[in-house]
Protein backbone atom coordinates (compact mmCIF):
# COMPACT_ATOMS: atom_id res chain seq x y z
CA UNK A 1 0.00 0.00 0.00
CA UNK A 2 1.57 3.30 -0.75
CA UNK A 3 0.13 6.61 0.47
CA UNK A 4 1.63 9.89 -1.51
CA UNK A 5 0.98 13.01 0.44
CA UNK A 6 3.06 16.70 -0.69
CA UNK A 7 6.00 17.31 1.67
CA UNK A 8 6.14 20.57 4.17
CA UNK A 9 8.57 22.38 2.63
CA UNK A 10 9.40 26.04 0.79
CA UNK A 11 9.90 23.93 -2.55
CA UNK A 12 8.18 21.17 -4.80
CA UNK A 13 9.42 18.01 -3.09
CA UNK A 14 7.04 14.67 -2.77
CA UNK A 15 6.87 12.19 -0.11
CA UNK A 16 5.29 8.41 -0.76
CA UNK A 17 4.88 6.03 2.20
CA UNK A 18 5.04 2.59 1.87
CA UNK A 19 3.67 0.57 3.73
CA UNK A 20 3.34 -3.32 3.53
CA UNK A 21 -0.08 -4.71 4.36
CA UNK A 22 1.26 -7.81 6.80
CA UNK A 23 3.72 -5.77 8.63
CA UNK A 24 2.61 -4.92 11.82
CA UNK A 25 4.42 -1.62 11.76
CA UNK A 26 3.39 1.15 9.70
CA UNK A 27 4.82 4.69 9.22
CA UNK A 28 1.90 7.41 9.88
CA UNK A 29 3.71 10.82 8.68
CA UNK A 30 6.43 12.10 6.99
CA UNK A 31 7.69 15.34 7.54
CA UNK A 32 10.41 17.35 5.20
CA UNK A 33 12.24 20.52 5.96
CA UNK A 34 14.94 22.84 5.03
CA UNK A 35 17.22 24.36 7.83
CA UNK A 36 20.14 26.77 6.62
CA UNK A 37 21.50 24.28 4.34
CA UNK A 38 20.36 20.94 5.82
CA UNK A 39 17.39 18.86 5.16
CA UNK A 40 15.85 17.33 7.90
CA UNK A 41 13.31 14.47 6.91
CA UNK A 42 11.27 13.01 10.49
CA UNK A 43 8.24 11.40 10.71
CA UNK A 44 6.07 8.88 13.04
CA UNK A 45 5.54 5.13 13.26
CA UNK A 46 2.69 3.13 14.66
CA UNK A 47 2.72 -0.32 15.48
CA UNK A 48 -0.66 -2.95 16.05
CA UNK A 49 1.09 -4.15 19.29
CA UNK A 50 3.52 -3.96 22.34
CA UNK A 51 5.89 -6.76 20.59
CA UNK A 52 6.26 -5.26 16.98
CA UNK A 53 7.05 -1.83 18.17
CA UNK A 54 10.96 -2.75 18.98
CA UNK A 55 13.37 -0.36 17.97
CA UNK A 56 14.48 -0.99 13.97
CA UNK A 57 15.00 0.88 10.78
CA UNK A 58 13.34 2.87 8.25
CA UNK A 59 14.59 2.97 4.64
CA UNK A 60 14.19 6.77 3.11
CA UNK A 61 15.26 7.17 -0.78
CA UNK A 62 15.28 10.13 -2.59
CA UNK A 63 14.29 9.80 -6.50
CA UNK A 64 14.76 12.25 -9.23
CA UNK A 65 12.36 13.15 -11.86
CA UNK A 66 13.10 11.01 -14.32
CA UNK A 67 13.49 7.89 -11.75
CA UNK A 68 16.89 7.40 -10.96
CA UNK A 69 18.03 6.40 -7.25
CA UNK A 70 19.98 9.55 -5.74
CA UNK A 71 20.70 8.73 -2.15
CA UNK A 72 19.43 5.99 0.49
CA UNK A 73 19.62 5.92 3.71
CA UNK A 74 18.69 3.57 6.30
CA UNK A 75 17.54 5.32 9.74
CA UNK A 76 17.20 3.52 13.63
CA UNK A 77 13.57 4.79 15.07
CA UNK A 78 13.24 4.85 18.71
CA UNK A 79 9.91 4.40 20.68
CA UNK A 80 8.54 7.51 22.22
CA UNK A 81 8.74 8.24 25.65
CA UNK A 82 7.06 10.70 27.55
CA UNK A 83 7.20 12.44 30.89
CA UNK A 84 4.16 13.06 32.54
CA UNK A 85 3.77 13.94 36.10
CA UNK A 86 7.30 13.12 36.85
CA UNK A 87 6.98 9.01 35.90
CA UNK A 88 8.43 8.00 32.65
CA UNK A 89 5.33 6.79 30.57
CA UNK A 90 5.61 4.72 27.17
CA UNK A 91 3.64 5.04 24.00
CA UNK A 92 3.93 1.81 23.07
CA UNK A 93 2.30 1.92 19.63
CA UNK A 94 4.47 4.58 18.20
CA UNK A 95 7.95 5.65 17.51
CA UNK A 96 9.58 8.13 15.88
CA UNK A 97 12.55 9.10 13.09
CA UNK A 98 14.58 11.17 11.86
CA UNK A 99 17.92 12.13 9.65
CA UNK A 100 18.92 14.58 7.73
CA UNK A 101 20.38 15.56 3.84
CA UNK A 102 22.65 17.76 2.72
CA UNK A 103 21.34 18.09 -0.62
CA UNK A 104 17.71 17.35 -2.17
CA UNK A 105 17.36 18.73 -5.80
CA UNK A 106 13.76 20.38 -6.83
CA UNK A 107 11.04 18.04 -8.17
CA UNK A 108 12.34 15.44 -6.05
CA UNK A 109 10.19 12.40 -4.38
CA UNK A 110 11.39 10.60 -1.09
CA UNK A 111 9.84 7.26 -0.54
CA UNK A 112 9.69 5.77 3.39
CA UNK A 113 9.32 2.17 4.32
CA UNK A 114 9.99 0.48 6.75
CA UNK A 115 12.47 -2.30 6.87
CA UNK A 116 10.96 -5.72 8.36
CA UNK A 117 13.29 -7.63 11.13
CA UNK A 118 15.15 -10.40 10.60
CA UNK A 119 13.96 -13.16 12.50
Amino acid sequence: MAISTLACSSSPRQTEIVNSPNDPVTVRSVYINKSEDIWHIWGELQSISHSAMQNGRIRISTISADGKLLQQKEVVYRRRIGIVRHHRTRYPLKAIFSTTFESMPENLRVIVEHVPRQE
